[in-house]
Order: C-alpha cells, then structure tokens, then sequence
C-alpha cells in the first residue's frame, strides 16, 4: 500500500508541476471591406475587353498561319573540302495553326520563340543517301514577311559529311 501511495502521489506531483501551452493563436480577420458599386460599361469599353479577350485566346502560331513563299540561297560545304558555292532556290512553307511546318521534304512541328517573333523547328531526315539533321527558322520583320535561315548537318552513306546554310526573305501569301 504504501508503495501504491508513492507513486500516486509522484504522479501527482509530476502533473501538479507541468505548465500548461499556451492558449491557440488565433489572427484576427480583417474587417471586410464594403463593395464597390459596379459602374455600368460603355460600349466601348466592353468591345475592348472582348477583344483583350479574343486574343488572349488566339493560338500563338497566328501570326505565321499560312504559305509563305521566296526566295533563298544555300552552300553546301563537305567535309573533303567540296563547296556548292552559294546557290538560289525557290522555298515554300505551310504553316497550319497547331505549329505544322510543311516544307517540301518534311512536315514538322515547330515552337515559337520567347519573343513570338520567331517559330523555330527542327530538322530530321533520312533517306537511302544518308541523314539530315539541324535547325531552322522565320523570323518576322514585318506583319507579311520573315526571315527564313536554316543550319543542317549532313552525313552520306557513302561516307562522308557536310554542313548546309542559308537564308532567304518569305513573304505571306
């Protein structure tokens, strides 16, 4: 018994002894603020929001839409020394509205650029001569014309390799 009495008295002792937590903090809510009384919109005003609206939603290829079509020079340069030299060609691009590129050898998809001034794709392709890969781009420098340059890197079947550039100014049709 007096073993059972020591240790409730210790209990107690160890409880009477221990401080309480503080109360809970509790912030108090800001006093809500009266609402403001809607003023009525001008037509004016609605059309422009609408149209805030509408292009917000626009897709970014937008502004690239369509066939561009002119005229562009490349070089072709092997790694045994050949050189094309600088040669004039014809190039036309369907852009659609999810970001498409058709060229005449491919159909790839392209990004556009953290400015939105420039849709960029990339270029893969491969055929019974060999592999083509690299990049290329249009750049616009007016609302209906772009600058087009692509940079490829050609290996050959038959051994070999060879860079290809060039450039050219497209306009929208």
């Amino acid at each position: 018994m007096k073993r059972t009495l020591i240790t409730v008295i210790t209990v107690f002792a160890f409880f009477s002894f221990v401080h309480r937590l503080p109360a809970p903090i509790q912030e108090e809510s800001p006093t809500p603020k009266p609402k403001a009384v809607a003023k009525k919109k001008t037509d004016d005003e609605g059309k422009a929001k609408s149209q805030t609206q509408t292009k917000s939603k626009e897709s970014p290829f937008a502004q690239f839409v369509g066939v561009w079509t002119g005229s562009t020079s490349g070089r072709l340069i092997f790694d045994n020394g050949l050189d094309t030299g600088t040669s004039p060609s014809t190039t036309t691009l369907t852009i659609s509205s999810d970001g498409t590129i058709q060229g005449v050898q491919y159909r790839l998809k392209g990004s556009v650029s953290s400015d939105g001034h420039a849709l960029i794709w990339p270029i893969q392709y491969s055929d019974s001569n060999g592999t083509a890969r690299g990049q290329a781009s249009l750049r616009l420098t007016g609302p209906k014309t772009g600058l087009y340059k692509f940079d490829i890197i050609m290996t050959l079947n038959v051994g070999g390799r060879g860079v290809m550039d060039g450039s050219g100014t497209l306009t929208k049709q």
